[in-house]
């Protein structure tokens, strides 16, 4: 039973590399990459550079947004922390300019307010 399981994967996996010729599939037999040719393989070497690179560079950027994401956060957590709003009044003393000066509906202002009573 376990070589006919085995047959049928390889039955299908081989339908899948001739119905999909451009994905690269890491079980191809070792014939089939030699037959390509030298000058596909040249080709390939130069466009797996290029990815390299251009993964190397989002890296890079996706590392200095993190830091500066950090940053931001770790500004506004001394602003915060500064002004007193990570104690109950200073808290309530937000709800409370929220309450008074924005623009959100009753609903959410009484709920607002029910918290700044009941000081969860």
């Amino acid at each position: 039973m376990r070589a006919t399981l085995i047959d049928g994967l390889s039955l299908i996996s081989e339908r899948l590399c001739n119905q999909f010729p451009s994905v690269h599939w890491p079980h191809r037999s070792r014939s089939k990459q030699i037959s390509r040719g030298k000058t596909e393989m040249s080709n390939a070497n130069k466009s797996f550079r290029g990815n390299a690179e251009r993964q190397a560079g989002a890296r890079v950027a996706l590392s200095m947004l993190r830091i500066g994401l950090g940053a931001l956060f770790i500004n506004v957590f001394f602003e915060n922390l500064n002004k007193g709003l990570y104690k109950a009044s200073g808290y309530a003393g937000l709800i409370n300019y929220y309450m008074e000066k924005g623009h959100a509906p009753q609903v959410l202002k009484s709920v607002m307010s029910f918290m700044v009573r009941n000081e969860f």
